[in-house]
């Protein structure tokens, strides 16, 4: 009965070669659909990293190599007077499985192919191609074309490998092939095994460990630890403030996840970031408690029994990916600034809680009052009315009660901060400083269990107008 036998072969690639890989393999499939044969499937995933690290030896030599994340630091990098350390480069590897159909007919199974090639004096050998899986026995190594099934000398370009499920082996010549494999066209039969073998030959091109082809193809610089690379966006933060790419469109400036990327791949930025301070240990905290918020995104949402956004759950995949490509630095660096954001927010309303525990409501609604007002925080928002973008404040009165106040006509004034037309609410009122304002009540609400009014038409309380002298009193006549 005529079979074909799956056979399957796994590889550790690096990951810029897969994409090279996988474009052969459908070239490959191409073939097989023409000449109506099975094709070849190549599945991969994540395995492990290759971390770059520089050393400098006893020396003053400095070296630079690729070290498996796995293993331990050999010993003589951590002897006297050498320093090894990571550079925040890593090359992700990726277990590759390629797996394919070979012809089997009663315990017979396909092996490979020896392609007979004349070298020097006239002598042939043999380029051995196996399939996935199998292994040419050395013995078949300098035999020549023969054929161990018709025994008969002829000149063949290729013969093949078969192998019983008894231990035997045998060379056989294309037109004998059917004999072992099942009478099928021994064209189909070797054209498969050809596909087969072209695809062993590609993944273990593949796997060559001379990543010198890492620098060439411009993509061994876009591939960064995920604890690296938040390191660097933490400090951009904490200097010059977070900037998405979004905002950067509509208001202009450099996102903040393109300067860390320049900051990486250039060297000029690269001095100027470190003249300017570098990172530091708090940044580094920074990243990792920002790793930690990410990857137990996945927990929270199944102990809320709630659904992640894709933006969280893309957070949570690049968290557990570990590694940062070029293609998903933004994403990447969102993390920090979320995490803050979350972090922030979370500190805010417990401080709300505690302020507005004894938080009362204001006036009557509509009602014009002078209140005593300490403000708390002011933040811009999005708004659907005049720019677009509008500013909450939140206060407090001597009595803990809280009121908020929305502001759409404010904004802010480069080198000035934020500016109120009209009004004297402007950026001399700092946060944490009480004030006299007059406003009227909107209306009366509760936020997340604390009681505020919210206020409207916020404005100065009007100075009492000076009272002109009174002229004395004079007697007619005189």
């Amino acid at each position: 009965m005529n079979a074909n036998n799956t056979v399957s072969a796994e590889y550790f690639i690096p990951r810029f070669r897969v994409d090279g890989l996988r474009e052969r393999i459908d070239a490959l499939n191409k073939r097989a659909r023409r000449m109506r044969v099975p094709e070849i499937d190549l599945q991969s995933e994540a395995a492990y990293r290759l971390l770059e690290v520089t050393m400098l030896g006893a020396q003053g030599t400095m070296v630079t190599f690729w070290h498996d994340e796995r293993k331990p630091m050999p010993a003589l990098f951590n002897a006297p007077g050498a320093t090894a350390k990571p550079t925040g480069r890593v090359m992700p590897i990726d277990r590759v499985t390629i797996t394919g159909a070979a012809p089997r007919y009663e315990g017979w199974r396909f092996v490979g192919t020896l392609a007979h090639v004349a070298v020097e004096a006239g002598e042939v050998l043999e380029v051995i191609r196996a399939v996935p899986g199998e292994t040419v026995p050395p013995a078949f190594r300098g035999r020549g074309p023969v054929c161990d099934h018709c025994q008969l000398s002829r000149r063949r370009t290729d013969t093949f490998i078969v192998a019983h499920e008894n231990g035997a082996y045998r060379q056989v010549g294309r037109n004998c092939l059917a004999d072992f494999l099942g009478h099928r066209d021994p064209h189909d039969l070797a054209a498969m095994a050809e596909l087969l073998a072209t695809a062993a030959d590609a993944a273990e091109a593949a796997v060559d460990d001379d990543y010198g082809d890492y620098e060439r193809t411009g993509t061994g610089a876009r591939y960064w630890s995920l604890r690296s690379f938040l390191t660097l966006v933490a400090a951009c933060i904490r200097l010059n403030g977070w900037l998405s790419k979004t905002k950067a469109y509509e208001y202009g400036g450099e996102p903040t996840a393109t300067t860390a990327v320049s900051i990486l791949l250039t060297s000029t930025r690269r001095a100027e970031f470190e003249d300017a301070g570098g990172t530091t240990e708090a940044d580094l905290a920074e990243a990792e408690a920002a790793i930690d918020w990410a990857l137990g995104l996945a927990e929270t949402a199944d102990r809320e029994q709630c659904e992640l956004s894709d933006y969280l759950y893309s957070v949570n995949v690049t968290a557990r990916a570990g590694v940062v490509e070029y293609r998903t630095a933004g994403l990447a660096a969102s993390i920090v600034a979320v995490y803050q954001r979350e972090r922030d927010k979370a500190a805010e309303v417990k401080a709300a809680q505690k302020v507005g525990a004894a938080s009362n409501y204001v006036g009557t609604v509509g009602q014009r009052v002078d209140l005593e007002l300490k403000l708390l925080w002011r933040r811009p928002i999005d708004s659907s009315y005049g720019d677009g973008l509008c500013f909450l404040h939140r206060f407090v009165d001597p009595d803990g009660n809280v009121a908020t106040w929305f502001d759409s006509t404010g904004k802010w004034v480069e080198g000035a901060g934020y500016w109120h037309e009209g009004v004297f609410i402007d950026a001399c009122w700092r946060d944490g400083e009480t004030r006299i304002v007059r406003a009227t009540v909107k209306r009366h609400e509760e936020y997340k269990g604390v009681k505020q009014t919210v206020l409207t038409r916020l404005a100065e309380p009007p100075k009492p107008k000076p009272r002109k002298p009174r002229k004395p009193r004079t007697k007619a006549g005189c």
